[in-house]
């Protein structure tokens, strides 16, 4: 499998260039909010089974009934540090997650994202960041099965943009990706993937941008045997429209490129793309539509990566300042490639719905109640279910300043 090479600037350099970057008249600004929160959620298909599969959850279970009632607690916080042009920031949460009735699936978890977001001068800037999560990993990945696996995902990217003359601009960056599961028979899905993305775009006056981008990923399915590897190439135009104050379009067209190292398992070469669509309706409205077709990796049942075609709509209506709700929708199609010799070629028809609402009880309290809705039909029968989950949320916070 090729390599990916990434290049590196010393560390003087490093510092020497925010050094110069610092030297010009600071402000400093700190913004912080830290928080408390208590969840309890009911979800009706704990292990994602079928309608059908209550004999086997039964027998897995010992129990006929596949619903559950979550307490979830912990501790979090959302922070921001400005200094000139540089902005260090750090989001994250620490949770404990516990189950009334299936409480071998108790677990810790965690979601924590930092990073920096600097600029030198006019014409340079960029990011880096860091995360990291843990979690039950969700079963509808497990097609029956009922044991409990902590997936941990960790996350590195940095990127930089270079303004060239008034109306150009070239950009890069680069990620790596890291995913492990603590379950033996969970492990086919442990991942490493490492990605660079290089671009160069006109910045139109008029409130159009065009461009051309070229997205390079490499990564190895790291516990299987023997290890399959790939690499994948994007090649695609992007485009902005800001037509109105009110109104904007985002747009990608391209073809991508999925070689495969182990031969038994389909490449993939076609067209990918999206299309998204941003509109405010009004100063307490707004909504955004989507259609997208693009590959993944992915393990779920051994097949090694996804072709999506879909599309989403999100709205949100505010209609005070002490109240936020919204409403997402995705629907897509999901066609797996590269499974195990032998298996059936899979394909899911996948439906999601949430609805949402964070209410402000003052400004230390937030109350926040949810409903989601999922619904996966498929060519195989045992991969498909449907479930609800019924949440609702206490934040304590204490903003600062």
């Amino acid at each position: 499998m090729n390599g990916i090479k990434v290049y590196r600037i010393g560390l003087s350099t490093a510092a020497g260039l925010f050094g110069a970057a610092l030297t010009s008249p600071a402000y400093a600004v700190l913004e912080a909010t830290p928080f408390a929160f208590y969840r309890v959620e009911r979800d009706d298909n704990v292990f994602r089974h079928r309608d059908s599969a209550e004999a086997a959850a039964q027998s897995a279970t010992n129990d006929p009934e596949m619903a559950d009632t979550l307490q979830i607690y912990g501790v979090g916080m959302d922070a921001s540090y400005t200094i000139s042009n540089q902005t260090f920031f750090l989001d994250g949460r620490i949770n404990k997650t516990t189950y009334s009735r299936f409480d071998f699936l108790d677990f810790d978890g965690s979601d924590v994202n930092g990073g920096l977001e600097w600029k030198l001068g006019s014409n340079l800037n960029g990011d880096v960041t860091l995360g990291r999560t843990r979690n039950l990993r969700d079963f509808a990945d497990f097609s029956g099965g009922v044991q409990r696996s902590i997936e941990t995902a960790t996350t590195g990217s940095a990127g930089a943009s270079l303004a060239i003359l008034s109306d150009y601009e070239i950009n890069g960056r680069v990620g790596t990706s890291r995913i492990r599961n603590s379950l033996a028979t969970s492990r086919d899905a442990d991942l490493d993937e490492d990605s660079v993305t290089i671009g160069a775009a006109y910045k139109g006056r008029t409130g159009i941008s065009l461009g051309v981008e070229a997205v390079f990923l490499s990564g190895e399915y790291i516990e299987r045997t023997p290890i399959e590897g790939y690499d994948q190439r994007t090649y695609q135009v992007v485009a902005t429209w800001k037509p109105s104050p009110v109104s904007s379009f985002e747009g990608a067209i391209g073809f991508t490129e999925r070689d495969n190292d182990i031969s038994n398992q389909a490449d993939f070469s076609g067209a990918t793309g999206s299309l998204s669509m941003t509109y405010n309706f009004s100063p307490k409205t707004y909504g955004m539509l989507s259609v997208q077709r693009n590959v993944s990796s992915v393990d779920e049942q051994n097949e090694n990566f996804v072709v999506v075609n879909g599309g989403s709509m999100f709205l949100a209506w505010n209609p005070s300042a002490l109240l936020e709700t919204s409403f997402s929708l995705l629907r897509q199609n999901e066609d797996y490639r590269g499974q195990v010799p032998g298996m059936m070629a899979r394909e899911d028809d996948l439906l999601s719905m949430t609805l949402s609402a964070d209410y402000s009880v003052g400004r230390y309290v937030v109350l926040s109640p949810s409903i989601a809705y999922e619904d996966r039909t498929s060519n195989q029968d045992f991969q498909e279910y449907d479930d609800w989950r019924y949440g609702l949320e206490l934040r304590l916070q204490y903003p600062i300043p």
